[in-house]
């Protein structure tokens, strides 16, 4: 497994790489996107993830105008292109080709996908994510520098080799990780030549030199003027002419004569045409049965939600002291003493003896007093401690119910998508719907309905790819069975509804259900 590279690493390795000093650039891209043969029409030039599969192609652009004044393609040491893998479904290799015509972001998609050059890059590994992987491509940036005009960019594609390699990277606008692609450029070279500065004062004269060596012998002297020409001599006599050899005899052998056209063969008789076969009877249109006149079967309730895992026992701390009992009340008021005897009315004598004590009066006791108001409470004791907890009850079973509206307006079209849960607008673009699933569940249980007559099917998409698990309907009613098998997801993956088949042309409501446990 390849070990996380950091972007610097590349300009560090190339600081040997020549003589010369070697200045890193560090190049952005101007533009991003990718194509989905299956869905030509759609743009994703905003996306925040570009796919990499066998139906999806990333484009990148750069602008190689900020590189120094005057760089020639010699002048380029090294170059290297950087991309993020954020996500890989299916591990493999990449290749990389130029791009050979004009595109934009905001235009670019399968029906319009630019040109391209051959291979200049194969068998990139790709089999870790989180990382950024280094890919040379120092000719295609040299050929750039060389050519401007022919700077399209580049695009990236699953290698021949390898068609089910499956990976998404972060483009430019990916505000969350923020690990665009970019191009590390090792430029060979001191820079552009300086100034030329000014020139320096007259040294001091320098003292006389010794006496030079004894000069060479000179050179020979010019060659003396030619002498006049002599006399023309006599002409010789004109040698004899030798005799003409004599003409060689023509060949004699007569041209043969042109064969006889052979006589054209007589055209073979036509065969007789076979008599028709009789046409075998009709047989009787059988009746037509009766319509059936069953009323339609009401919508199934929704499948009730899992049981909740059994609540853990109660924990068995032991109960805090009873608080002290509050102060007894106020004793009742005494009941009235009976009424006192009169007074005897003779004169009074001389004090005589004390007189044996009477008699107890015999009055009634008074009758009880109303009970004093209860007094306050006592302070409560202190808590006694917190018993230990119980043992977790088991989890219930996973998963949970998915339940999603979505709204087709007249100028809606399809392909179109919707979240897997929740009320949004149905959406041109797919990663806009995408939501992620937070655990491992098995989708199953689909229905889907509108509120006017349609006729549309909804599919499952994981990871950007249709799983087949879909339902049509072609009324208001909830469409039959599903097709294709529930879909087995796992924590991480990115799912949503696609519709395909005939947009409404109004205004409606459909809704969809599934259950994932």
């Amino acid at each position: 497994m390849r070990p996380p590279l950091k972007p610097l690493s590349a300009a560090i390795m190339l600081a040997g790489f020549s003589p010369f000093t070697a200045h890193a650039a560090f190049v952005p891209p101007i533009a991003d996107s990718y194509t989905a043969s299956s869905f030509p029409k759609s743009n994703y030039g905003s996306a925040a993830r570009l796919k990499i599969n066998n139906t999806a192609e990333t484009l990148l652009r750069f602008d190689l105008s900020t590189l120094r004044s005057g760089t020639l393609s010699n002048d380029v040491a090294k170059a290297t292109l950087f991309i993020f893998v954020n996500k890989i479904i299916t591990p493999g290799t990449l290749t990389i080709k130029p791009v050979t015509t004009a595109w934009t972001e905001s235009g670019v998609n399968s029906s319009s996908l630019p040109g391209l050059g051959d291979i200049e890059v194969k068998e990139i590994p790709v089999d870790q994510s989180g990382i950024y992987i280094p890919v040379d491509v120092t000719n295609l940036v040299r050929s750039w520098v060389a050519t401007p005009a022919d700077n399209f960019g580049l695009a990236i594609a699953p290698d021949v080799g390898a068609p089910g390699t499956s990976v998404l990277i972060d483009s430019k606008e990916n505000t969350r990780t923020g690990h665009a692609a970019f191009l590390e450029i090792a430029l060979t070279g001191s820079g552009p030549v300086g100034a030329t500065g000014s020139t320096g004062g007259v040294g001091p004269t320098g003292p006389a030199g010794t006496t030079g060596a004894t000069g060479a012998v000179g050179a020979t002297g010019a060659v003396g003027a030619k002498g006049a020409t002599g006399a023309t001599g006599a002409t010789g006599g004109t040698g004899a002419t030798g005799a003409t050899g004599a003409t060689g005899a023509t060949g004699a052998g007569a041209t043969g004569a042109t064969g006889a056209t052979g006589a054209t063969g007589a055209t073979g008789a036509t065969g007789a045409t076979g008599a028709t076969g009789a046409t075998g009877a009709t047989g009787d249109t059988g009746a037509t049965g009766a319509t059936g006149a069953g009323a339609t079967g009401a919508t199934g309730a929704t499948g009730a939600t899992g049981a909740m895992g059994a609540t853990g026992a109660t924990g068995a701390g032991a109960t805090g002291a009873t608080g002290a009992t509050g102060a007894t009340g106020a004793t009742g008021a005494t009941g009235a003493t009976g009424a006192t005897g009169a007074t005897g009315a003779g004169v009074t004598g001389a004090t005589g003896a004390t007189g044996a004590t009477g008699a107890t009066g015999a009055g009634a006791t008074g009758a009880t007093g109303a009970t004093g108001a209860t007094g306050s409470n006592g302070p409560t004791g202190p808590t006694g401690n917190t018993g230990p907890t119980g043992p977790t009850g088991p989890t219930g079973p996973g998963g949970g119910v998915f339940m999603a509206k979505t709204t087709f307006i007249p100028s809606s079209t399809v392909p179109a998508f919707a979240p897997i849960s929740g009320i949004l607008g149905v959406q041109t673009t797919e990663n806009v719907a995408q939501e992620i699933i937070p655990r491992a569940c098995t989708l199953s249980n689909l229905t889907s309905k509108a509120s006017i007559s349609v006729s549309m099917t909804v599919t499952l998409m994981k990871n950007g790819v249709g799983t087949g698990y879909s339902c049509t309907f072609s009324s208001s009613t909830s469409c039959g069975a599903p097709a294709g098998s529930p879909v087995a997801l796992v924590a991480g993956d990115l799912v949503d509804w696609q519709f395909s088949g005939t947009a409404p042309g109004g205004t409606t409501q459909v809704y969809i259900s599934a259950i994932c446990q």
